[in-house]
């Protein structure tokens, strides 16, 4: 089994078409940079983030992405998995001050120039349910 592929499956997002990027760079400055360059993409994003910065990755993400639709996927292939759906800032929230041991894989909405352009938050791109773990 695969953590990249079980967590984009698990992520609710299209998988039609992804960009696997492996683990973002551990600089905050570093990270902007690969965030802005794939900030138009319309791939979904999937990431192997380091369990110390899936906070801080977030932050940056939603910071330059926006607050897209995404998923957090911890422990994959384990016996005590869990997914975090969601929008970036609801995913943020829900994390809370919990702490990571395990790996973590992010996977992010691609940009979608109908849906930023839509305003209306029923547009079925904006709407998924409402965030839940799941094990």
């Amino acid at each position: 089994p695969s953590a990249m592929t079980t967590a984009l499956v698990g992520s609710g997002l299209p998988t039609s078409s992804h960009l696997f990027l492996g683990f973002p760079p551990r600089k905050a400055i570093r990270q902007k940079r690969l965030l802005e360059q794939e900030k138009s993409t319309a791939h979904t994003l999937i990431f192997y983030v380091s369990p110390r910065q899936i906070k801080e990755f977030l932050e940056i993400a939603q910071d330059i992405l926006g607050d897209r639709v995404g998923a957090v996927a911890k422990d994959l292939t384990k016996k005590y998995q869990h997914f975090y759906r969601g929008r970036i800032s609801e995913i943020i929230q829900e994390l809370g001050e919990e702490e990571f041991k395990g790996e973590a894989v992010v996977v992010i909405a691609g940009f979608n120039k109908r849906a930023s352009e839509d305003k209306d938050d029923d547009h079925p791109f904006n709407r998924l349910p409402p965030p839940r773990r799941s094990s």
